[in-house]
């Protein structure tokens, strides 16, 4: 999308749709939509902070900068969280399961005790 692009598209929404339900520009928050994952409710978003013209490398583009830091995620990167993810759940999972047996053989061991003292 090019800068006239935008205008128009900003342009033609505030016309035709926004204008009928925020009288003034000021009741529209403007936000990036964000993908995030189990989310329920409104979509998620991060809020604009700034805007600016690039100049040198960055000449020809109108860099939008938002209240949060946001990063692109590359599939192999996001497979390598999720199978992180997985193996820790396992791991909290074989602990949990570890602890309930050593409580489990710790109460036999005094109770075999106290048999033992018992005799």
């Amino acid at each position: 999308m090019n800068l006239k692009e935008l205008k128009e598209q900003v342009d033609f929404l505030y016309e035709n749709q926004l204008r009928r339900n925020y009288p003034t520009p000021e009741g529209v928050n403007v936000v990036v939509v964000v993908k995030t994952a189990g989310t329920v409710g409104g979509t998620p978003c991060v809020n604009i902070k700034n805007m600016q013209v690039g100049f040198d490398w960055d000449k020809g583009k109108l860099m939008i900068f938002p209240e949060k830091d946001l990063r692109t995620i590359e599939a192999d990167e996001l497979e390598r969280l999720r199978k992180a993810s997985d193996k820790e759940g396992w791991a909290q999972y074989e602990n949990v399961n570890l602890k309930r047996q050593v409580k489990k053989l710790t109460e036999e061991v005094l109770n075999l005790k106290d048999l033992s003292r018992h005799k």
